[in-house]
Formats: structure tokens, sequence, C-alpha cells
């Protein structure tokens, strides 16, 4: 296991804000919402070079919501 990378887990996520690796997002709604964005940018071929896991996430506006409250079941 030398050199694994060790994923962190989604406990307590809302307490660890900001979020993306620039920590330009206050919210995690705000990561969500931008990640559904950049996916249908990708889809629809706007991106230049996508990472393939974004051309996969097929989320909605309308699951934001769902994905928030899944979220916050566990903050403790």
């Amino acid at each position: 296991m030398i050199g694994a990378f060790k994923t962190p887990t989604l406990r307590h996520l809302a307490f660890s804000e900001p979020y993306f690796h620039s920590g330009e997002y206050a919210s995690l709604e705000d990561v969500l919402r931008e990640i559904v964005r950049l996916s249908e940018m990708a889809r629809a071929g706007q991106l230049r070079e996508p990472d393939v896991e974004l051309l996969n996430v097929k989320l909605k506006d309308s699951d934001v919501g769902l994905l928030m409250a899944f979220l916050a079941a566990l903050n403790e």
C-alpha cells in the first residue's frame, strides 16, 4: 500500500468547505450544479478533452436536491 491514495470519506462533507482543488465553491449545491453543467457541456462536445468520467455523469438539475438530502444525511 506504499504510495496508495486514500479516498476521503463523504461523512461530514458539509463541514469541509470550501470545495474543489481551488476552493472556489462555497457550498455543496454549487459544486453539484457545476458538475451538472460541465457534464452537459462535455456530452455536447463543448469541452476540449473532457475527462471520461465526466462524460458518464448523467445528473440533471432536478437531481441536485435529492443528492443534497443524501449528503446531509451523512453529517452528524
